[in-house]
């Protein structure tokens, strides 16, 4: 056994030495179509249509550029002095648009909530720890509020549907009403799915200030119910628009590429965004 562990920290050491630290470095630009417009971040992508090295270029064991690329032939390597000076002297030339490629998507909602997605949302929209989340949860659904908090289902009961819908068309419209039933069902196949999903209790689908809640109690109960509720609205329509901008500095092509995109129709985002505890304000973030 100590030949055997004597050989992997020899074959270890090994690699160690042989790693070579590499860094790339990129360039960004803020630009705007004319003074005073509003500026926009593009990215430079390529140097006379070669692209510039990113992190996957890297073998992760040497840290050297994998076999099939060379610097100079399929790819740009960026070190520091190279990007100071393409800042110093693609400050003062004009770009212009090459292409602009527009494609529009759609978004679903996100299944209701099982025990590990509740304590992952919590955690990054809360900040909470995974028991916080669970002693929270555990008073709610003795107060009657939730279901029961520990289950790997996704499934929604005919009385949860009902209501989630009857609360979408009653507060959002007819119009952020998902055209059907829209019901989930579990992947894993050793998944405890003697309970339904996390949701609130009820027929009747109340907010938290209907049930007269406040602080962590509220916060953790609004998140279940956005979540419900959202699994029973419309799909989010999303436009995004990549441009391509061209401009030439020292002889060669710099190309930079800018994205952006803007709701169409934010259907259930109007209710739940994941990652945001306040719906609205990551509307106003998505469109750029």
């Amino acid at each position: 056994v100590q030949s055997v562990a004597v050989r992997v920290l020899v074959q270890r050491e090994k690699e160690r030495i042989a790693f070579v630290p590499a860094s790339y470095w990129d360039v960004s630009a803020n630009l705007a179509t004319q003074a005073g417009e509003s500026p926009f971040t593009a990215a430079l992508t390529h140097v006379n249509d070669i692209r510039l090295a990113g992190s996957k270029d890297f073998n992760p064991d040497t840290g050297r550029l994998n076999d099939n690329l060379t610097a100079g032939e399929n790819v740009v390597l960026l070190d520091e002095a190279t990007a100071r000076q393409y800042e110093t002297n693609a400050t003062s030339i004009p770009f212009t648009v090459a292409s602009i490629e527009t494609r529009q998507s759609k978004r679903n909602p996100q299944p209701p909530f099982t025990t590990s997605t509740l304590q992952q949302d919590a955690g990054n929209k809360l900040g909470w720890p995974a028991r916080r989340t669970m002693q929270i949860a555990q008073r709610l659904y003795e107060q009657g509020l939730i279901t029961y908090m520990r289950t790997d289902s996704t499934n929604l009961s005919g009385e949860a549907i009902h209501a989630a819908r009857a609360r979408v068309e009653a507060l959002y419209g007819e119009a952020y009403l998902f055209e059907r039933v829209r019901q989930y069902r579990g992947k894993s196949r050793n998944a405890q799915e003697a309970h339904e999903a996390i949701r609130p209790a009820g027929g009747a689908m109340k907010t938290a200030q209907e049930h007269r809640l406040s602080g962590r109690d509220a916060a953790l109960y609004e998140l279940i119910w956005k979540r419900t509720i959202a699994t029973q609205m419309a799909e989010a329509k999303l436009e995004y628009v990549t441009a391509t901008l061209e401009g030439t500095a020292d002889g060669r092509t710099l190309t930079l590429r800018a994205s952006g995109r803007t709701v169409l129709f934010p259907g259930f985002f109007r209710a739940y965004v994941e990652g945001s505890d306040d719906p609205d304000a990551a509307l106003d973030d998505r469109d750029r």
